[in-house]
């Protein structure tokens, strides 16, 4: 306790005994202070690692085509689909791109070797992560071919099939992802919507996937026996947003909150003493809860704050979701340690003056 009247603090002078107040006990405000920082620490480390694994998971879903749809001919049923067909399905309410494929035959390199050919409307190239190739003269080559074949992008190949040569056609390499695997080993060329198709690819808007899926599989003809499936069923099942949604509702929030609360209470009950002696002295409850708050904010807020700043740069998130989760949760453990920190002055303040001067 300074030696400022305590009937007469005004809100500098409370900032000054609170201040007061914890510079008098450094030794332990510092052990304090380390254990309030590392809660901090460990809650927002926990939480913004919880939430960037997730995001880092979903978006890597994403490139394997968890949200695309693919229409298929039956199996056994020659291609019955049609290009046309595969890129309308694009002004569709929730679609965000779509396009269509087929097979071709082989056609062969100068080097004498051997490739698959598929053509794929723009849409599809678009989906392949290559909507900067729109020329049709171009040919996009798989990661598998153009290693088998030493191709690399912006190169010029000379291929030969059904009897003609295409002489000087520039490639275009397809980014390797677990969503263009199919089209690895092949030369994709890009034609115009028309003509058969093998198959539809359509990437959708997640909250609609199932709609879309119905819509789809209803305006197809007749006349194309052909099922819409999902573009890799083994990730359906997959859904990492429910860790990122069970990110704020971690117990481990709450905890820290208590703990920083409980940590903070121990350094008013070691200075019970001086709290009786500011009651005595007449100083009102709303001066006390202004020095109350200055020293929370020293030995527990500031700490914990830091603890969740070092959190967020260690764990270096690739998504600002993540760091505004983060940054949430350990605001939220400091209200909570606020709240815990009020309960304890109300409890701590019931005992008679002359009890606690007496040492109860």
């Amino acid at each position: 306790m300074s030696e400022h009247r305590p009937g007469r603090l005004g809100p500098q002078d409370l900032l000054r005994e609170g201040a007061a107040n914890v510079a008098g006990g450094r030794w332990l405000v510092l052990l304090l202070g380390l254990l309030c920082g590392a809660v901090g620490f460990t809650v927002t480390a926990s939480t913004t690692g919880t939430a960037d694994r997730a995001l880092r998971e979903g978006a890597e879903l994403d490139q394997r085509g968890r949200y695309v749809l693919r229409v298929a001919s039956g199996i056994g049923q020659p291609a019955s689909l049609d290009l046309a067909f595969c890129d309308r399905l694009a002004v569709l309410e929730g679609v965000e791109a779509a396009g269509g494929i087929r097979r071709q035959d082989r056609v062969r390199l100068a080097t004498g070797a051997l490739v698959r050919l598929q053509e794929a409307t723009a849409g599809l190239v678009v989906m392949l992560g290559r909507g900067d190739v729109t020329d049709p003269s171009r040919l996009l080559v798989g990661a598998l071919a153009a290693e088998r074949n030493g191709l690399r992008d912006h190169a010029w190949v000379a291929t030969q099939g059904d009897g003609r040569r295409l002489e000087g056609a520039r490639v275009a390499l397809i980014p390797e992802t677990a969503r263009s695997a199919r089209l690895d080993d092949s030369l994709v060329r890009i034609v115009a919507p028309s003509g058969r198709a093998d198959e539809c690819w359509a990437e959708v808007d997640p909250a609609r996937k199932a709609v879309l899926a119905v819509t789809i599989q209803n305006l197809l003809p007749d006349d194309q026996p052909a099922v819409v499936v999902d573009f890799n069923p083994a990730l359906a099942e997959v859904d990492p947003e429910r860790d990122l949604r069970e990110v704020p509702r971690s117990p481990l929030i709450l905890l820290g909150g208590v703990a920083v609360g409980l940590l903070v209470g121990m350094w008013w009950y070691a200075r019970r003493q001086e709290w009786v002696l500011y009651r005595v002295f007449g100083l009102g409850v709303v001066r006390r809860m202004g020095i109350a708050t200055v020293e929370w904010a020293l030995v527990g807020g500031i700490p914990l704050a830091v603890g969740a700043a070092w959190a967020v740069i260690l764990a270096n998130p690739a998504d600002r979701l993540a760091v505004v989760l983060g940054w949430s949760s350990a605001a939220v453990a400091a209200a909570v340690s606020l709240a815990v920190v009020g309960l304890w002055g109300a409890i701590s303040s019931r005992p008679r003056p002359s009890t606690v001067l007496k040492g109860g």
